[in-house]
């Protein structure tokens, strides 16, 4: 589970960079268009081609950059990593504090408690871990392995 939650927090990251990334990059293009349409309209620089050109093509840059941040999506691999590390963290402070707080299972009795605690957790991990697979942005084929019990395991 430390495993997860150390790739987690790397693609937590990564993905946030990306985002911040592709929306300055949206914002900034935006900007330099909004000027540029708007200089080219009032015909200050008399009849320039290149600033008629790059007044056509600073929208069609800005609609790739848009269409390229729609298609790797980094906001929803960002929330879906942030959301699955909080659900780990939780799991894994209720594991800590519930093993520190049982007795030591010497008798049969104790054992059972352990084992209900430890089904109880096992069945909450595979359901974090099969919320997080399943969300829209879902993982990617190649990391299917990651996450289940039989992977890297917790």
């Amino acid at each position: 589970m430390t495993n997860q939650r150390i790739d987690l927090v790397r693609n937590a990251n990564s993905s946030y960079s990306q985002l911040q990334y592709l929306q300055w990059l949206t914002i900034l293009l935006g900007l330099v268009t909004t000027v540029v349409v708007s200089v080219s309209s009032a015909q200050t620089f008399g009849d320039s081609k290149g600033l008629r050109f790059t007044a056509i093509l600073l929208p069609a840059l800005g609609t790739a950059v848009a269409a390229l941040s729609a298609f790797y999506n980094p906001r929803d691999d960002w929330n879906k990593s942030a959301n699955t590390l909080a659900n780990l963290a939780q799991l894994h402070g209720q594991i800590s504090s519930g093993i520190w707080l049982m007795d030591c299972p010497i008798d049969v009795n104790k054992g059972k408690v352990l084992a209900q605690k430890l089904d109880e957790w096992t069945k909450r991990y595979t359901d974090v871990v099969a919320i997080a697979e399943t969300t829209p942005s879902g993982a990617k084929p190649d990391d299917k392995s990651k996450g289940q019990l039989g992977g890297r395991g917790p």
